[in-house]
């Protein structure tokens, strides 16, 4: 969905004014404000349900926004389902619930790996450095040997 320079105003009062955004596929948006400040009045707008002043609202083919008034007839009959009109398979709703836990497993487990992999590397490290010290200890101890032996053969 794409929001261009909306205005919407009621008499002398605007309530916003050249607002644009964009809302993508997957994107979750909150509309914050006090109250009276056309969080309501922009919904209404992008479902079509009302006419902004001036600015465009553009959906994408195949999509479509849905709005539910806050305050629901309270003597309606029917369920919150047949209300919000989605015939949502339940098992659906599961079986993306689980998708969305082994995601976040892997993300885990790969996190995990990161920390595993940064061990590994420090310890490398420190083993080349304890290898580089040894060597260094070596070479000074054969270099003294190899003194003591020139000041025997000088003898």
């Amino acid at each position: 969905m794409q929001v261009s320079g909306l205005t919407k105003a009621f008499g002398p009062r605007t309530l916003f004014s050249g607002a644009s955004f964009r809302i993508g596929p997957g994107d979750r948006l909150a509309i914050v404000g006090r109250n009276g400040a056309g969080k309501t009045t922009l919904l209404r707008i992008l479902a079509g349900l009302e006419v902004a002043d001036s600015g465009s609202v553009s959906i994408p083919r195949g999509e479509r926004v849905a709005l539910h008034d806050q305050r629901p007839d309270a003597t309606s009959a029917g369920t919150v389902r047949e209300y919000v009109g989605c015939n949502v398979d339940v098992s659906e709703l599961h079986r993306a619930e689980a998708t969305a836990r082994e995601h976040a497993e892997t993300v885990v487990t790969i996190s995990e790996l990161g920390r595993r992999l940064h061990q590994a590397e420090d310890q490398a490290f420190n083993f080349e450095a304890k290898a580089a010290q040894l060597e260094m200890d070596l070479f000074t101890k054969m270099e003294a040997e190899h003194s003591n032996v020139l000041m025997v053969r000088k003898l």
